[in-house]
């Protein structure tokens, strides 16, 4: 729900400015602008500055979309793998480099494991080869 929420914000706020400048700029170029050339109260060429304000506005309203949206794709992967690349998931796909307890990285082969809480709200670690810097699977943070 809360990713939802999240998604409909960006969309909004984001295509909100864009429509805002563009709109702005627009008008000022091609409806109001000649208008005011056309009747000498305006300087010709002033009318350029206010068009740029509004493409200035669209173009900041276009990155927050983008980089909004980037983020909101990329902690839903994570949660997808929170989901699916549990120490269950592991021992099934790589049960040959499980043995007598210790875990082998499938990436490398390397023997050591090491684990690092994510923080971000996220309430997991992530169990990774600091050999090769490969993430090898997920768990819950235990609440204690």
């Amino acid at each position: 729900m809360k990713i939802i929420i999240a998604k409909l914000f960006v969309l909004a706020f984001g295509g909100g400015l864009i429509l805002y400048g563009a709109l702005g700029s627009i008008d000022i170029l091609f409806v109001t602008g000649p208008k005011l050339e056309r009747s000498e109260l305006v300087e010709p060429g002033v009318m350029y500055v206010p068009a740029l304000i509004g493409a200035g506005i669209a173009l900041v309203g276009l990155v927050l979309l983008l980089g909004g949206w980037k983020r909101i794709k990329r902690f839903e992967k994570l949660e997808r793998d929170f989901r699916l690349k549990t120490f269950d998931w592991y021992k099934r796909t790589y049960p040959h480099l499980i043995t007598n307890g210790e875990i082998q990285c499938f990436g490398c082969g390397g023997g050591k494991l090491q684990v690092r809480a994510l923080m971000q709200h996220t309430y997991h670690r992530e169990h990774f080869c600091p050999q090769c810097g490969t993430t090898l699977y997920y768990s819950p943070e235990c609440n204690s």
